[in-house]
């Protein structure tokens, strides 16, 4: 039973691809930015960095056994590698030659699923960029109405980007990671402010009717992330210009003439597509309902995009108490990824990698007091916030709550 009906659900998903051009060029998008996240991955050594032999396990909430997926082999690795590269590669082949679909289609689920997991072996992973090639993927793979719930989405990516702009670092320009080459520092606030105007106003001009519109609109997008390149690297302009060139490819690309399923086609929001972007709209909102500033506590951001809502800077400590009674204070130091380099979720993993050690006698320590400090980085020493001050972290097994928000973390501000 459970067979015949992953047979039908699949073969409805895969005929609505054969009909439409649109989607089997969408597909292809959807093999290189896989490419390009092996890419980076592989640039970045991160593999390696966050899974071998000598790495340290940072865990996704609810996912705390995932350190029992690290220490992987240089081998693994280089075959985990290609299990990522052959699927993109096949995808590519078989929707530009308009051949085998079914076998592309099942290439994207392996890629998805081997993506995913490999994602959830360390929060490290965590970034925009997956978030959305996630979405995007699960989207193509096994929703209806896809070429009218694909470019409405890639739009809210952006529309929910400019909302979490809407912040003084971002409007001052204290946000930018690196400074822009071709622009003098004194119009950098003002080339912010037109980011967010891009992003919450201009966005809807993707949709516009009007030719002149939307290809002005379009443009001053594809010009911003090729600017952006400098400053936040390769990864994320091209995964962006990947996703942006669909909406144009949706636009001007029509259904096979000999299809008759011109629902597709319609400017009548389906129901299933309001289902799947309320989906993705509530769950932007996550980060807002919780307690707290959500770019200082980090609480409710694993649910949403977390673009540029504030650089931190963040001191943290373990005061380590022994059996004969002396303490000794230990500097706790996450500093991976700058979005997520002063999240809990990373000091919270690194105490329990120490109660850890203390569990399988590599430490004699009775046990210790965490102690983390978070401030923006435009602000000053006077201004950090006493984010996690927990006595007795080991003994409390402390816990985190992905859902609400966490006492152990304060929200004082």
């Amino acid at each position: 039973m459970a067979t015949e009906l992953t047979k039908q659900f699949s073969t409805r998903q895969i005929q609505e691809i054969k009909s439409d051009p649109a989607l089997r060029l969408f597909a292809i998008l959807i093999g290189l930015m896989n490419l390009f996240t092996i890419v980076y991955w592989i640039e970045g050594n991160y593999l390696r960095t966050y899974l071998g032999t000598e790495s340290i396990s940072i865990c996704w909430p609810l996912l705390t056994f995932c350190r029992s997926w690290h220490g992987i082999s240089k081998d693994l690795l280089v075959a985990i590698v290609a299990t990522l590269i052959i699927p993109a590669l096949i995808v590519i082949l078989t929707f530009s030659q308009n051949k085998n679909i079914r076998v592309g289609y099942w290439a994207i689920w392996l890629i998805l699923v081997c993506e995913c997991l490999l994602v959830l072996s360390d929060f490290r992973f965590r970034k925009n960029q997956h978030y959305m090639i996630f979405w995007v993927t699960f989207i193509f793979l096994a929703w209806p109405c896809k070429r009218q719930t694909l470019p409405l989405l890639i739009g809210m990516f952006y529309f929910w980007a400019g909302v979490i702009k809407l912040n003084y670092g971002w409007l001052s320009g204290n946000n930018i990671y690196r400074s822009f080459y071709l622009l003098p520092p004194e119009y950098v606030p003002l080339a912010c402010k037109y980011v967010v105007f891009l992003e919450l106003v201009a966005v809807w001009g993707l949709f516009s009717k009007n030719n002149f519109l939307f290809w002005f609109c379009f443009l001053q997008f594809v010009l911003f992330h090729i600017l952006s390149w400098p400053i936040v690297g390769f990864f994320y302009p091209t995964v962006m210009l990947t996703l942006i060139l669909a909406i144009p490819i949706f636009r001007t690309i029509r259904l096979d003439s000999n299809q008759t399923s011109s629902a597709q086609d319609s400017t009548t929001l389906k129901h299933s597509t309001v289902a799947i972007i309320g989906v993705f709209c509530c769950l932007q909102m996550i980060p807002k309902i919780i307690p707290g500033d959500s770019a200082i506590t980090g609480e409710g951001r694993m649910w949403a995009l977390h673009m540029f809502d504030g650089i931190t800077v963040c001191e943290g400590s373990a005061i380590n108490r022994y059996p004969d009674g002396h303490s000794e204070t230990e500097s706790i130091v996450a500093g991976w990824d700058i979005r997520i380099a002063c999240d809990p979720i990373q000091f919270w993993n690194l105490g329990q990698n120490l109660c850890h050690k203390k569990l399988i006698g590599k430490d004699n320590f009775v046990d210790f007091d965490l102690k983390v400090r978070i401030r923006f980085k435009s602000e000053s020493d006077e201004q950090y916030r006493n984010v996690i001050d927990i006595s007795g972290f080991c003994e409390k097994k402390i816990k985190y709550n992905p859902f609400f928000h966490n006492d152990w973390i304060s929200t004082a501000p």
